[in-house]
């Protein structure tokens, strides 16, 4: 006989169970208020947004020397944090101790019920996406108590709680084992195709040709028709635009620093908007050709990350946050330079000169100061050809992979939402 369904007249949770209640879930547990102070020089430990991995509810290893200044909320073992940051709502964990938190995290106190079965139910889609819905904002959008308090949710008996909880323990872990494995692989098939390609652009295709000493003890020996020059007499550089924020958001295209940061070679279309003016856009333009690097960030891994434009794009500017180098006709080809300044080669030189105050910052003057290996012109197309034709094959199994990850996280999506609203009857017991 088929288990009787009953309308829940909430429509993120559609049809639930005949003998599942319904109502608002500021009834099943209360939002804890208490705070610490820093005078107080507590040595709990602390838990900010970093430390919470989105969508898993794993905790992630905590700075235990680590004491916050200011107010942070006090939570305590089995209590549940969310987080109210439109960015993180994704972030939710069962706390495993005692300790304090950012105070941009809700401390929930389970009542009525499990917190394992909380925790899946503040994690599923339909949750999460009705509170994104609420958030209030214009820079950090927020979250608050009196709109996710009053979410309808459905409430299960205890113990099939407790069953639904263990069943999704049981098979999210596998979910999450798969996943692992295949992030693991996609790893070892980018570090294989950056091996090829460094390898590549700095000793060339020849391998019975004659070396030299380049010099720079972080390149070694490079092939003898080589050139190492500091890039200051290659090219020339600009610094990009900045302006405030009326600036932005319409008008002409923009290069941003994630356009950058994740594309060896520059989108011939970016989605970012700047009202600039033709001086603007002589000034700040974006050319073939032209190389654009990554000049400030929180951390120096993030800086000296370069991106090529392969193509013109037309009345365009780009941030403040970058750096452009102009290479000067007949240096260098722009199908060589996205694979060599995008690979790992310059970064022993950004580590060592990198001057780190409370944020990484590449100025102009070192980054003139970077060695640069130049093969003439005719050996780098080739060795670009070499570079596009050898990765062809690991690019497509690399999408593949990363294919197989988003469907396996949708389907561990999908699972938690059916369960947590009874779609999987899973019994107690």
């Amino acid at each position: 006989m088929k288990p009787l369904s009953k309308p829940s007249n909430t429509p993120w949770l559609g049809q639930v169970p005949e003998h599942w209640e319904v109502k608002r879930l500021k009834h099943g547990l209360s939002l804890s208020n208490d705070r610490l102070e820093v005078d107080q020089e507590v040595s709990l430990p602390y838990v900010g947004m970093e430390n919470i991995e989105s969508w898993t509810g794993r905790l992630l290893p905590l700075d235990e020397e680590f004491i916050p200044t200011g107010t942070s909320n006090r939570f305590d073992q089995g209590q549940v944090l969310f987080g109210k940051l439109r960015p993180y709502l994704a972030k939710a964990t069962i706390a495993d101790r005692s300790g304090g938190c950012s105070t941009e995290l809700m401390v929930f106190e389970p009542k009525e019920f499990d917190n394992r079965f909380l925790l899946y139910l503040i994690l599923s889609d339909g949750f999460i996406k009705l509170v994104d819905s609420s958030t209030q904002g214009s820079k950090m959008p927020r979250a608050d108590w009196e709109f996710i308090g009053n979410i309808e949710v459905a409430y299960p008996p205890l113990p099939e709680q407790r069953a639904i909880a263990t069943y999704l323990d049981e098979r999210t872990a596998r979910i999450d084992g798969l996943v692992a494995r295949q992030r693991r692989l996609v790893q070892l098939l980018k570090e294989k195709r950056q091996a090829l390609i460094t390898r590549a652009v700095t000793r060339g295709l020849n391998p019975k040709a004659r070396m030299k000493d380049s010099g720079v003890p972080w390149l070694g020996k490079v092939p003898e028709g080589w050139e190492v020059k500091p890039l200051r007499y290659l090219g020339t550089f600009q610094n990009g635009i900045s302006a405030g924020a009326e600036y932005f958001g319409s008008g002409y295209p923009f290069v941003n620093y994630k356009d950058v940061y994740q594309w060896p070679e520059l989108p011939k279309e970016v989605e970012g908007l700047a009202n600039s003016t033709p001086d603007d856009q002589s000034r700040y333009s974006v050319e073939s050709g032209d190389v654009l690097f990554t000049r400030t960030s929180e951390t120096s891994e993030e800086i000296g990350i370069a991106s090529t434009c392969t193509q013109t794009i037309s009345e365009a500017i780009f941030s403040g946050f970058l750096i452009r180098f102009r290479p000067f006709p007949g240096t260098l080809s722009p199908a060589f330079s996205k694979h060599y300044f995008r690979c790992d080669v310059h970064r022993s030189f950004f580590a060592k000169e990198m001057n780190l105050v409370t944020r990484a910052s590449l100025g102009q003057e070192l980054l003139k100061r970077l060695p640069v290996l130049i093969p003439p012109l005719d050996e780098q197309k080739s060795i670009a050809r070499w570079i596009d034709e050898r990765c062809k094959d690991l690019d497509t199994l690399i999408t593949k992979v990363e294919q197989a990850i988003e469907r396996l996280q949708e389907y561990r999506t999908a699972l938690i939402s059916a369960a947590v609203t009874g779609k999987v009857r899973v019994p107690a017991g």
